[in-house]
């Protein structure tokens, strides 16, 4: 997560990270964020994170950005 100041509140970016052995970045991608300002929540998303016994993860996300909502879905293969 990485937050930080905006002109008009604070934006926090969810994401995903996926390195190799090394460090190297392989990938990064932003799932989800939440926008605050003086008046409340502009988007708010929501996501959950499930993996399964191959390694597989499966991030489900509910975008909800000023009442408007949509769904996503991420797929990502780890390597131990």
């Amino acid at each position: 997560m990485l937050r930080g100041p905006q002109a008009e509140g604070t934006e926090s970016v969810y994401a995903i990270l996926k390195t190799d052995h090394y460090g190297n970045r392989l990938q990064y991608q932003i799932i989800a964020r939440a926008i605050r300002n003086h008046i409340g929540y502009l988007q708010r998303d929501e996501f959950s994170i499930t993996t399964n016994s191959n390694s597989n993860s499966v991030i489900k996300v509910k975008e909800n950005y000023m009442g408007e909502e949509k769904s996503k879905e991420f797929k990502i293969y780890c390597l131990n």
